[in-house]
């Protein structure tokens, strides 16, 4: 590509949460649903949901909350514990989340490359990535926050009611 800015609609983020990644063996069935239970009985807000499936079956799901004190972290774990067939289960404080509204990303081959790429090239690796047609949302650590801000300030141009941001801002 060249140095152009692919234009997108706009970028929100938000810096407060915890990530709740659980993996699954392959074959297992996942209790996703009760997992969600779980999360609606405590009334917690879902900012970030995403799965994967490995080529084995081996599932896994990540979910971004709004930041877990300590003793709602440990009732969380202990009720997520519960858990049938769930193989692995962590929960990670103090992630951020940006997410890209941007043109219909199908229609633009490479953008996804093109994103993972530049933060790769910067030493930063997301915690979690999804993806829509209209829309790239990934989780990083805190301390990598601003500068995948920036990453994706240099390759996006947005428009101007939307080009302002700074580290404290939260949109969601």
């Amino acid at each position: 590509m060249n140095n152009e800015k692919i234009r997108a609609y706009r970028i929100i983020n938000h810096q407060f949460l915890t990530l709740v990644r659980i993996e699954f063996p392959g074959g297992a069935d996942s209790q996703f649903g009760e997992i969600f239970e779980i999360f609606k009985q405590r009334n917690f807000s879902l900012r970030f949901l995403a799965s994967e499936m490995s080529l084995k079956g081996e599932k896994t799901l990540y979910l971004g909350v709004d930041l877990l004190s300590e003793e709602t972290m440990g009732e969380l774990i202990d009720a997520l514990r519960g858990i049938e067939n769930r193989r692995e289960l962590a929960l990670i404080s103090q992630v951020s989340m940006a997410m890209l509204y941007g043109p219909h990303f199908g229609e633009m081959p490479g953008i996804f490359g093109l994103t993972l790429s530049a933060f790769a090239g910067s030493g930063i690796i997301p915690l979690a990535i999804s993806a829509s047609s209209s829309s790239l949302s990934w989780l990083f650590p805190s301390g990598q926050f601003k500068k995948a801000l920036e990453i994706l300030h240099n390759i996006f141009e947005f428009p101007k009611a939307f080009s302002s941001w700074d580290e404290n801002s939260d949109d969601l």
